[in-house]
């Protein structure tokens, strides 16, 4: 079953990211733009939306975003 789907190859990466909604389509085009100019690049990117996510703390801690102050 493993090998089927395409589990047995060690040489895997899982990503996961939060981004905003209105990024979702120029970074899905990034991705399949990128995956056609790499030799036998492959891969699957999907987005699923947040409902309950409440203000921007809560987004930046979620994507990492921390603020630099000088």
């Amino acid at each position: 079953m493993m090998e089927m789907l395409g589990l047995t190859d060690s040489l895997k990466a899982v990503v996961f990211s939060v981004i905003k909604e209105k990024s979702q389509n120029t970074i899905l085009r990034t991705l399949d733009d990128k995956f056609v100019s790499i030799k036998d690049g492959k891969g699957v990117a999907f987005t699923v939306p947040f409902s309950s996510v409440i203000g921007a703390s809560v987004f930046n801690f979620l994507s990492d975003n921390r603020m630099h102050f000088k």
